[in-house]
């Protein structure tokens, strides 16, 4: 479970308390900056690879950024922050408070298909029921004039683990540290019954604070509700259909979306671990199906020369 994992991480994080930022320019490191540069060359086009419907063709081609428009007569659209075929993400102001947030817009091609409609209202549903700092908090959720759905959520002013990843090597200080606030958010939403199933560095935001760094998972678009009275109204994925990323699905996810547990998320976790200390992915392959085979029939790679005290993701 997560609490075992964050108790495990705790005496490790005693042990690394006082261990320097890791030497780049040991052996170690330099494979490490090797293997990122090699891995991640092309990365713009061919990292995620999604099953889901965010991978629709032509959505590129109909985007349109909406900065400087107001929604529901309240917030204001700044900026984009961020998009995918099924929506975008915006720094929006509410005008009468002042404060800034993110608001995310379901695309308006995808607001008249059922099933993304449902799986956007799933997401603020869950996110806003889990209530953790390390989970982005959820505070509105609506239509807009022209029939867009909207939700409004927390503004997490950071960068993705994505970028941590791709730059250099980290202490065991630091790795430790960022993975016990992704298991304490975990522990919180499968505390409350909600399996997120596509966790993966994109969806995962750090933030300097005056405390320290703080972790924010975000994206609860595919999540799983188990709570029974939820289980019918919630739980939108067909019988065969996998969802999540590839690059960190779980192998029973893979082959049975429906039957999986919070271990699943679990697994995505390690994949995580295992990409931010050696700088590359446990499997990768040209395609989604051959990537998806290697989750399901080989065994996960050791952290090899990195591992220390037998602590393997």
């Amino acid at each position: 479970s997560c609490r075992r994992l964050i108790a495990r991480l705790a005496g490790l994080r005693t042990k690394v308390a006082v261990q320097p930022q890791i030497d780049e320019t040991s052996p170690a490191a330099e494979k490490r900056s090797a293997h990122t540069a090699t891995t991640y060359s092309g990365y713009a086009d061919s990292h995620a690879l999604a099953t889901d419907l965010d991978r629709s063709a032509g959505a590129e081609a109909e985007f349109v950024d909406q900065s400087g428009e107001t929604i529901a007569g309240k917030y204001k659209l700044i900026r984009l922050l961020g998009k995918g075929g099924m929506g975008s993400v915006y720094l929006a102001e509410h005008l009468f408070l002042k404060k800034c947030f993110g608001l995310k817009l379901l695309s308006a091609r995808f607001a008249k298909k059922k099933i993304a409609l449902e799986r956007f209202q799933r997401e603020a549903v869950a996110a806003a029921a889990i209530g953790s700092p390390h989970i982005v908090d959820v505070s509105d959720y609506g239509f807009t004039s022209t029939g867009e759905a909207y939700l409004v959520m927390a503004f997490v002013d950071g960068t993705s683990l994505r970028s941590l990843i791709l730059g250099p090597a980290k202490s065991w200080a630091f790795v430790l540290n960022i993975f016990a606030q992704i298991l304490n958010g975990l522990a919180s939403a499968h505390d409350r019954g909600v399996i997120h199933r596509d966790l993966k560095p994109e969806n995962i935001m750090v933030t300097k604070t005056d405390q320290g760094l703080a972790v924010t998972i975000v994206d609860f678009g595919i999540s799983k509700v188990l709570a029974d009275d939820l289980v019918s109204m919630y739980d939108l994925t067909a019988t065969g259909v996998t969802v999540g990323t590839p690059a960190y699905i779980a192998p029973e996810q893979a082959s049975n979306a429906k039957g999986i547990d919070l271990r699943a998320d679990l697994y995505s976790v390690g994949v995580m671990f295992f990409e931010l200390v050696k700088g590359y992915r446990p499997f990768l392959a040209d395609t989604p199906v051959a990537l998806i085979l290697q989750h399901i029939s080989r065994p996960p790679p050791s952290l090899g020369d990195w591992a220390i005290d037998g602590f393997h993701p």
